[in-house]
């Protein structure tokens, strides 16, 4: 006589918080809520292991502008850049001289003379 062995696969899922009923559901569900299945997860954390991603090193010059910028700023944490820092930090490309378009003062401001 052969014994059969059937597997039962339902169980409550605490990180989806709802029953899951069979593999299949298992899928549908993190497949419809745009999630990673378990298993796969696994494989990309160790094929990241695998390939020892290399952290991200700044350069010599963003160390400099970072360390300048910690100095001069106030007890908030807001800068106050002078004229001649400003032009050190776009000689460097570090910053824009161009005003965007969002931060500009509306045409009824600017300066025509006389009453408006």
């Amino acid at each position: 006589m052969q014994i059969i062995v059937k597997q039962s696969y339902s169980h409550y899922n605490r990180s989806l918080g709802m029953q899951i009923k069979s593999k299949d559901h298992y899928d549908r569900v993190c497949k419809e809520g745009n999630w990673v299945p378990y298993e796969q997860a696994q494989e990309i954390a160790e094929r990241s292991r695998k390939e020892k991603i290399k952290p991200y090193k700044i350069s010599k010059e963003s160390e400099e502008l970072i360390k300048y910028a910690k100095d001069i700023k106030d007890k908030k944490g807001n800068l106050k850049l002078s004229d001649k820092a400003i032009d050190k930090l776009v000689e460097r490309k570090a910053i824009g001289k161009q005003v965007p378009s969002y931060m500009q003062l509306p045409s009824t401001y600017q300066n025509k003379g006389g009453f408006a």
